[in-house]
């Protein structure tokens, strides 16, 4: 990897370990399908990781289980947690509603874009599409069509509410808050059921 993704890679781990429950203890092992993969892109400069399981001492998130697909709720919310934690640390973060195939067994964490939230970014809006039905319990359920929409809109000023901040994630200090605030929220849900 380059020698600058490191410090990235780490602040996503600590971020989890922070943002995780006590109740899960430990995290034991990280499993990645790769850092460096000579594809082109971040994966080649070095500048990308893909998780496909997270072990704690008490339960795993297995992106290359399809956890985001689950038919548990608890399951789901620990993997749009753990997206939200990673996305908090660096952009882009890729993952299991982002596109059919490539994306849908791991989360793909990378920082060749510059941080910050986009209405136009199909990554950006259907992972708050999919962590707004999850963790925020969205109903009507959101339909994850990647389009920013007035029902989008209305679900992310709701969870902004929720979460006590104000603004909108247009601002940059504002999105990083509530993806580290909503992945706590996962967290703690997840382990609430």
């Amino acid at each position: 990897m380059a020698p600058d993704f490191l410090p990235v890679l780490e602040q996503a781990v600590r971020a989890i370990q922070n943002r995780t429950p006590r109740s899960f203890g430990k995290l034991t092992r990280i499993v990645t399908a790769g850092i460096f993969v000579a594809k082109g892109g971040a994966h080649e400069a070095g500048h990308a990781c893909d998780f496909d399981r997270l072990v704690f001492e008490n339960l795993g998130i297995a992106p290359i289980e399809r956890d985001h697909l689950s038919p548990s709720l608890a399951t789901r919310r620990r993997y749009w947690a753990f997206a939200a934690t990673c996305r908090s640390v660096a952009a882009p973060t890729l993952h299991g509603e982002y596109d059919e195939g490539p994306h849908d067994d791991h989360v793909h964490l990378a920082d060749n874009l510059p941080f910050g939230f986009s209405r136009a970014s199909h990554a950006s809006v259907s992972f708050c599409q999919a962590m707004l039905n999850d963790i925020f319990g969205q109903t009507p359920k959101l339909t994850i069509d990647k389009r920013y929409g007035e029902k989008t809109d209305a679900a992310i000023t709701a969870a902004l509410s929720r979460l006590r901040l104000d603004g909108t994630l247009d601002d940059p200090r504002v999105w990083r808050r509530f993806l580290r605030r909503s992945a706590r929220l996962g967290f703690v849900l997840s382990v609430r059921q």
